[in-house]
């Protein structure tokens, strides 16, 4: 499967590739028509006759607009506009016959704005001639000369680069389409896995033992999330749909947990993972989320890659001028790498270097492009047979701590809640309704959306945890419907529940009045999370 992602992903690029060049080409061409109209305010020449486009110079007198003069039209007015130059000569209005009433008005409207302004002007129209469509990228510019206003029209034919552009907006919408389902179809399963991975260590009458395999069940789970979010997070980027979420958090303790996280992976393999941290313990602002996934994607690589020895981890900073300027290391010793894969990890943006290891789905193109995207920047030097050495540089301003002007005082207690839960998975609506009858509220489930409805009516529960993907009525249509209500349950905290974690889908959630997000498969620790907003002392 994802090879054939792979496959799709080296066809796009040589897609967009062809696509960037024509867009170059369009540019030389528009600079060129630039510099002669400049050249030829005053009249067209016999040059243009034969013009691969159109061009096209109409006058008219200032104190008679209506008495139009067509004073040259080129012989490409014929493919475009369905007429000859003879024709617009006796009757220059026949020029506006093959634009439809719409472009019509937008270029009337613009020209009417030239004559008082005399600033040039480009606009894309599209015409229909011989029932075959033309997009055309107009350019126009108006002057002042013997009492009479002179437009001349210069269109060069973009039909190729229009359509082209259309499909690549087709074909991405089609990729995300395929992803963000994808995303669902393997999260909700993870998600049982995880969620009963969780209730078994959670159980205070088992051994052990069997707490220590559902950690490290829960360690793979999560290991197999990072996975999946290299592969949307790739879609993302090249779709230029990456979105940072900054926030304040300590880069000393997320170093820290990513040793801790890694370091089975590491033991398992017979792998020791050394690190050397020397961060001091101040806020700073970015994405802990992005920054965490790049640099774990790194230690994930360079564990796999080494199959003995050690390999070091390492973070060095130091704070000048409100900034932390950090540095992280990753060393492994595995089989290195080639001067080819090695210059198609820098340099190109094509997957060439871990098509032959799809283990790990692209994990160090997407560290990079996440340090990328974060502001930083990424090296790697490699020996064959020897190992490789990652290298990240990245700076980051450091919080600034707002005065504590009041001890506010620790949430510590709560009272029983009120909740429903609405998912069309029964095993889903299971594990987290034991997890919180556990915890002491009182649970009230939903199988979908309209069913939603009518209990949050009877319920008016304090918190409701929605799927967005569900049969009859969808969580969104079932949120904007609950905020209509004319009752206090308009008024509950809503959590949005899915395995479709793009940033449009939060953005439809947000849309559609939901308070958070809980992105499947999730950790209790995020549900405990917002509980706690419901806790008082």
């Amino acid at each position: 499967m994802f090879n054939k992602i792979f496959k799709s992903n080296s066809n796009e690029i040589h897609f967009n590739e062809k696509l960037h060049a024509l867009e170059a080409k369009l540019q030389r061409q528009q600079e060129v028509i630039s510099h002669l109209q400049t050249q030829l305010m005053g009249s067209f020449t016999a040059d243009f006759k034969d013009f691969p486009g159109l061009a096209i110079k109409i006058s008219f007198p200032i104190s008679d607009p209506a008495d139009l003069r067509m004073d040259f039209a080129s012989t490409g007015v014929k493919k475009y506009l369905s007429v000859t130059p003879d024709m617009l000569l006796e009757s220059p209005m026949l020029a506006l016959s093959a634009l439809s009433e719409h472009n019509q008005r937008r270029l009337m409207r613009r020209l009417v704005l030239s004559t008082r302004n005399l600033q040039p002007f480009m606009v894309r129209l599209s015409t229909k001639s011989n029932n075959q469509l033309h997009w055309l990228n107009v350019t126009v510019s108006t002057s002042v000369s013997s009492g009479r206003v002179l437009w001349q029209f210069i269109a060069m034919d973009v039909t190729a680069i229009t359509l082209s552009r259309e499909l690549a907006v087709r074909s991405n919408k089609a990729k995300l389409l395929f992803i963000s389902k994808l995303s669902h179809t393997l999260r909700n399963p993870l998600n049982t896995i995880m969620g009963y991975a969780q209730l078994i260590d959670g159980c205070s009458d088992v051994n052990e033992e069997v707490s220590s395999d559902a950690k490290i069940i829960l360690q793979s789970c999560e290991r197999i999330d990072t996975i999946l979010n290299d592969v949307f997070d790739a879609t993302n980027l090249d779709l230029g749909l990456f979105n940072a979420a900054e926030k304040n958090f300590n880069l000393k303790d997320l170093i820290q947990s990513l040793h801790e996280s890694y370091n089975m992976q590491a033991v398992d393999q017979g792998i020791t993972l050394t690190s050397h941290v020397d961060v001091p313990s101040v806020d700073i602002r970015s994405d802990p989320e992005r920054l965490k996934q790049a640099v774990g994607n790194l230690l994930s690589n360079a564990i796999r890659c080494s199959e003995k020895g050690e390999v070091k981890f390492s973070c060095f900073t130091e704070i000048n001028q409100a900034r932390l300027h950090a540095t992280i290391t990753v060393s492994d010793t595995g089989a290195g790498m080639r001067d080819d894969q090695l210059s198609s990890l820098l340099e190109s943006t094509t997957d060439s270097l871990l098509e032959d290891h799809v283990d790990g789905i692209s994990d160090l193109r997407i560290a990079k492009m996440i340090v990328e995207r974060l502001g930083g920047t990424f090296g790697v030097t490699s020996v064959l047979d020897s190992g490789s050495t990652f290298k990240i540089r990245i700076s980051f301003p450091v919080a600034i701590s707002q005065p504590k002007l009041i001890d506010m005082p620790v949430a510590t207690k709560f009272e029983p809640l009120r909740i429903l839960i609405a998912d069309d998975s029964v095993t889903n609506r299971k594990i987290l309704a034991s997890y919180l009858e556990q915890k002491g509220h009182v649970i009230v489930e939903a199988p979908n959306g309209l069913d939603a409805i009518q209990k949050a009516r009877d319920f008016i529960p304090n918190i409701i945890f929605m799927d967005l993907d569900m049969p009859s009525v969808s969580g969104l249509d079932a949120t904007m419907f609950i905020r209509r209500l004319d009752s206090e349950v308009k008024n509950t905290y809503i959590v949005a529940m899915t395995g479709q974690v793009f940033e449009r889908d939060r953005s439809a959630a947000k849309d559609a009045g939901m308070d958070d997000f809980l992105a499947k498969p999730f950790n209790f620790s995020k549900v405990n999370k917002i509980i706690d907003l419901f806790s008082y002392v």
